[in-house]
């Protein structure tokens, strides 16, 4: 395997960008109603000891992802039978990641296109980001991040003078049961899909705990996403938020600060774009390296090329419409811990177990 390394700042401006990602086109949760934004403080709360389990897989083995890790605590049969499923998670989120972007441009703003067309144009950008290299998508991400934060921040402050507190009001008026399934929701999608980084962060060079890194990530994107999410509620209501497929799309199309700055959904669009296009590029990536492992093949940029091809195809024929898309979400939700914690809590249990045998065996050695 090609060694290629990016600095720790490189790696936590790219999981932002990251769990930002789909979210920041499709709203967030919004089963708890006008409650929703509690359900994204919860959710990035509860994520927080599940990227702790990652970290912690980084700072035993800082050099190894999680396919290297696989065989190494559970053998060749069991290595290859988590090598497969999770390369497969990554893919699969990959191509829905896809899609929500297709979707919200063809939506939004090119209705005649179709969608194959979008879905090559981000393909190809992905394909060529990965062939280059992972310090590519570092180094880009460093640049990027303060544009993109700078847009998220205009968007959120521009609003202001649109939000009405009544829009919010009752607070937990169906009490915490709502609240946690968003919360829930919010978790799984997409805090817990940092499960990719145990990859990612074997290519990273520092020295700084994975843990400071992982939590800086996710409290930083938790509050952006909070203060989108309870934006849209305040400007928009919810009964027209839960109506909208993209209702951060709507509240940046209604802003109108005087007579000179309008039209900030044309610039909020091609930032979200951004996102998509850096979270799908990681989930390319982890693919490639689990494919790579599991056929023996020396180099992962040798399967980016079909890997992408396969991203693109799919992402397009997976839906028949929108409707269909925000369904999966919820069977998604479903099936996602199986990857974002019962697969790391085994890699995690097996690993300190191995070297703890490893340790005490030098112990009996050096006596």
């Amino acid at each position: 395997m090609i060694n290629e390394k990016i600095s720790g700042k490189q790696a936590v401006s790219i999981m932002i960008l990251f769990a930002m990602g789909s979210s920041i086109v499709t709203g967030g949760s919004l089963k708890a109603e006008q409650d929703s934004w509690l359900s994204i403080i919860i959710g990035a709360v509860m994520s927080i000891p599940i990227v702790l389990i990652y970290a912690r897989i980084n700072k035993l083995e800082p050099d190894k992802d999680l396919f290297d890790l696989s065989y190494m605590v559970l053998g060749k049969l069991g290595g290859a039978i988590v090598t497969f499923l999770f390369s497969a998670y990554a893919i699969i989120l990959g191509i829905l990641v896809i899609r929500n972007f297709t979707e919200y441009i063809h939506v939004v703003s090119f209705p005649e296109t179709p969608q194959i067309v979008v879905a090559i144009s981000i393909g190809l950008i992905m394909y060529f980001t990965v062939k280059k290299g992972i310090e590519v998508l570092g180094r880009g991400n460093v640049f990027i991040m303060p544009i993109a934060m700078f847009v998220v921040i205009l968007l959120i402050l521009s609003s202001t003078q649109n939000m009405d507190l009544d829009n919010i009001k009752p607070i937990l008026y169906d009490n915490l049961k709502p609240v946690l399934a968003g919360a829930y929701s919010v978790l799984v999608f997409p805090f817990a899909e940092t499960v990719l980084f145990i990859t990612v962060f074997s290519s990273v060079d520092t020295k700084e705990n994975p843990a400071k890194l992982y939590v800086k990530a996710i409290l930083f994107s938790g509050l952006l996403l909070f203060a989108l999410v309870l934006g849209n509620t305040l400007v928009l209501g919810f009964p027209l938020v839960k109506s909208l497929y993209f209702p951060t799309y709507t509240n940046a199309g209604i802003i109108e600060v005087g007579k000179f700055f309008s039209r900030v959904e044309v610039l909020v669009s091609g930032n979200f774009i951004v996102f998509g296009l850096v979270k799908s590029t990681v989930c390319l990536y982890v693919g490639c390296r689990g494919i790579a492992k599991l056929f023996n093949i020396s180099d992962h940029k040798k399967v980016a090329a079909p890997i992408s091809l396969l991203m693109m195809i799919s992402s397009v024929y997976i839906f028949k419409n929108t409707m269909q898309m925000f369904k999966a979400a919820e069977i998604y939700s479903y099936s996602a811990p199986f990857f974002q914690i019962v697969i790391p809590l085994l890699i995690l249990i097996s690993l300190q177990i191995k070297l703890k045998k490893q340790r005490t065996a030098e112990g009996q050695k050096g006596a």
